[in-house]
């Protein structure tokens, strides 16, 4: 249900451009730099509630990517937005930058913030690749994922197999056909 808000959040509420004019002031300082994994991430967290909803931006971008959507998704439950390291107000970080690497970064700050999981996460472009390897090595700390135009190289290879990944491309499948969602798996 929290994963269907988030999708009907980010695709159908209309938005106007001068919603982000009014909270565009939060992203003009630090929120809170937070200790992650060799570097300190810049955190932004509003709202409250449970599944904590974690955006990832694309190439390039930073937390005011979201000035729009967070406000709208910590309405009903905790938003939070950050800063990669080396962009925006974060700390530069290790080198090198890897997928791996900046993943675990969100890991270690999400943690080293009190934001507690399972995470909802939302991955744009660039950001798609991110949160799928963050599931890929944090798994049980993942409600689920939205991908809004997300780069997800390699999501074919997986077609044989089993887990989440398939799971993932079945559901991509359906959505693209107009077919219902496949059933969750049931654990016994």
């Amino acid at each position: 249900l929290a994963l269907l808000t988030v999708f009907i959040v980010l695709t159908v509420v209309p938005l106007r451009p001068a919603d982000a004019a009014s909270r565009d002031d939060v992203y003009a300082r630090p929120g809170r730099l937070v200790r992650a994994d060799g570097t300190r991430l810049n955190l932004y967290c509003t709202g409250s509630g449970s599944p904590a909803v974690v955006f990832e931006s694309g190439w390039e971008d930073w937390a005011p990517v979201w000035a729009i959507v967070q406000p709208r998704v910590a309405q009903w439950t905790r938003a939070c937005s950050y800063d990669r390291a080396g962009a925006g107000f974060s700390d530069p970080g290790p080198m090198p930058r890897t997928a791996v690497r900046i993943a675990d970064e969100l890991h270690g700050a999400l943690r080293h913030a009190g934001v507690k999981g399972p995470y909802i996460l939302v991955g744009h472009a660039f950001g798609g690749a991110l949160i799928r390897m963050f599931a890929q090595r944090h798994l049980a700390d993942v409600a689920g994922m939205v991908f809004i135009e997300a780069d997800v190289p390699g999501l074919d290879e997986h077609r044989g197999d089993t887990g989440p990944i398939t799971s993932l491309h079945d559901c991509r499948e359906a959505i693209v056909t107009g077919k219902p969602l496949p059933l969750l798996p049931t654990t016994a």
